[in-house]
């Protein structure tokens, strides 16, 4: 009973590692694509912001594709 009880704790514990690994993974890939810009995006984010359609269209799209690409590094 008790070894049933540490396994579940385990594969709980390593569930939210991975997690955070992945959130860690989106992160970093947000980061990077900014950096791989190359432009200055401080000006591409205000003319978006303008927009709250065209911002929520941006931020879903872009978290999504990262979403995906961790999907396929994980899977």
């Amino acid at each position: 009973m008790e070894s049933e009880i540490l396994m579940m704790g385990l594969s709980a514990v390593g569930r939210l590692m991975f997690v955070i690994a992945a959130l860690f993974a989106v992160w970093m890939m947000l980061r990077l694509l900014d950096l791989l810009g190359g432009y200055p995006f401080k000006e591409t984010m205000e003319i978006i912001r303008k927009d709250p359609r065209a911002l929520a269209l941006y931020n879903g799209l872009r978290i999504l594709a990262v979403g995906v690409a961790v999907g396929l590094v994980f899977s």
